[in-house]
Order: structure tokens, then C-alpha cells, then sequence
């Protein structure tokens, strides 16, 4: 894998899954602090699409080969998305539990 991103930016889709769990469970019963994490949750998202963007082979030219490796990005994103809202409101749960 080659890519001109440095290391150290492949950590952001994780530091920002962990902050918006945080953010969850310390500031979850807060308007702002719903606001934020839900903020965070979609810069996973946004960022592992850019990131699985990147990293998928650009072998083949035309329209299908790119509506392909962009819709696969689109997945892993969402996938990611979800992943991250499911930690995260498992951690609000737990902080708060809305529900009993």
C-alpha cells in the first residue's frame, strides 16, 4: 500500500471514535454533548471513506471500475459510521440508561 498520507493520519478515524464515546458518557445528557458526539460519529465516517478512497487500487480507467471503488468506499464508511454509533451509544446506555 502507497499512499502520500503520513502514518500518523490513519489514527484519526480511531481517536475520533474514542472521543465520541467520551463525549457520550461524560456529556451525554447534554444537548451539546449529543451534538458533538454525533459530530464525531459522521468525521469516522467521512474520514474512513476518504481514507478507503485512497487506499483501493486505481488500476482500471472508466466509469464502472470508478462507481465500484467508490461505492466499496461508501460501505466501509458506513460500516465504520455504525460501528462507532454502536460503541457509543452502548457507552450512553450504560452512563444513563434511558430505558430503566
Amino acid at each position: 500500500m502507497v499512499t502520500r498520507l503520513p502514518r500518523w493520519t490513519w489514527t484519526l478515524p480511531a481517536i475520533a471514535a474514542v472521543a465520541a464515546v467520551f463525549v457520550w458518557t461524560i456529556w451525554g445528557s447534554t444537548q451539546r454533548g449529543t451534538v458533538i458526539g454525533a459530530l464525531l460519529i459522521a468525521a469516522v465516517g467521512v474520514l474512513v471513506y476518504a481514507f478507503a478512497l485512497e487506499t483501493l487500487p486505481r488500476r482500471r480507467r472508466g466509469v464502472l471500475p470508478t462507481v465500484v471503488r467508490t461505492g466499496i468506499a461508501v460501505l466501509v464508511g458506513l460500516a465504520a459510521a455504525v460501528a462507532a454509533l454502536v460503541a457509543a451509544g452502548l457507552a450512553y446506555y450504560l452512563e444513563y440508561r434511558p430505558f430503566g
